[in-house]
């Protein structure tokens, strides 16, 4: 009975003094975060002047408007507007969650259906685009809008052209007319990327749910001696603008300092030294380019005084599993035996 006590006893104290071996924490977030970007390139292109280019026609401001139209007037003829997008700070690991193309008018002649499709050649240039060396786009628009307004906002759903242009990171948009009869000198005229009044501007406006997670925090068992190091880990670095960690002690006012990027996709931050018994708790903030936010649930840790660098806490749980067995031992010992009564029947 003694070595089987013995044993549990071995193994209590090995329990307490070695808690702080629990493997690391580890958690993972995600965020939904909504992001604009005007175009890279944005021109158009008329039959009715099959070798000009209106990117830099800055003469008489057709730079700063894009053109759709389709008439039987061969002064307007056929206008056809081509947007391009970069698409490289985006991450292919993200969940593309909606795309939205989104244009103000400048002047609407006549309401017209409006469609936007997807073109997969990537090689034109804002600069040099021409109606004569158009690149070829899809036949079947992704959605068409019926505009009527001036002055107003209208949005095109994009989402499966990012997610299908996202690997090459350059996406190409057409917007034409798609009213099957002609129309006569008419025509529709929205805001370009070059117009001087930014918040008129086309916008492609996605939404992404990102991840990201951290790999945790150490000492896992700080104690007063100890500054412990938190170390956050991005699923992409490219679309980071700053990350932070928050952290205060004992539910005080918060305090932040910034985190190192310490290569590749890890970043670090170091919270300083509490004394004994302090409760310590903090989270993590991560700003996108975008002014995005994610942060973490707060997590928190106690810090514990040090005797001969063993805590407190499990030197009185290991005194109180010694003085439990000794005192068994001691009670045992102090108890009195029981004699076994003579038999009155004995034999000489």
């Amino acid at each position: 009975m003694d070595r089987r006590l013995l044993s549990i006893l071995i193994l209590a104290v090995l329990v307490l003094l070695s808690i702080h071996l629990v493997s690391p924490v580890s958690a993972e977030a995600t965020y939904t975060a909504t992001g604009t970007m005007i175009p890279f390139y944005d021109s158009y292109v008329s039959s009715a002047e099959p070798n000009s280019n209106y990117y830099s026609h800055s003469s008489d401001y057709r730079e700063n408007y894009l053109v759709v139209a389709n008439s039987i007037n061969t002064s307007v003829g056929t206008k056809i507007t081509y947007m391009m997008f970069d698409l490289s700070g985006l991450t292919p690991g993200n969940t593309i969650n909606s795309a939205v193309l989104q244009m103000r008018t400048n002047a609407v002649t006549e309401p017209h259906r409006i469609g936007v499709h997807y073109c997969s050649d990537n090689s034109w240039k804002g600069y040099s685009i021409t109606w004569d060396n158009k690149p070829p786009f899809s036949a079947e628009a992704v959605e068409t809008v019926t505009v009527t307004k001036e002055e107003a906002w209208y949005n095109w759903t994009v989402t499966d052209c990012v997610r299908t242009a996202l690997q090459g990171k350059w996406l190409s948009l057409v917007v034409k007319c798609e009213d099957p009869a002609p129309h006569g000198y008419q025509w529709v005229k929205f805001y370009s990327k070059k117009y001087s009044y930014s918040e008129y501007r086309p916008l492609l406006v996605i939404s992404q749910t990102r991840i990201i997670s951290w790999t945790g925090y150490e000492p896992l068992a700080p104690t007063q001696d100890d500054d412990v190091t938190v170390t956050c880990h991005l699923t992409n670095a490219s679309e980071v603008r700053e990350v932070n960690l928050y952290y205060r002690v004992d539910g005080g006012e918060w305090s932040s300092r910034p985190m190192a990027h310490t290569g590749g996709l890890d970043y670090t931050a170091t919270i300083p030294r509490q004394s004994g018994g302090a409760r310590v708790s903090f989270y993590v903030e991560v700003i996108d380019i975008f002014q995005n936010r994610a942060t973490w649930t707060t997590l928190s840790y106690e810090v514990e005084a040090l005797w001969w660098s063993i805590p407190w806490s499990r030197i009185l749980a290991v005194l109180a599993v010694l003085g439990f067995f000794f005192g068994y031992r001691f009670i045992k010992k102090r108890r009195p035996r029981r004699v076994q009564p003579k038999s009155p029947h004995r034999y000489s």
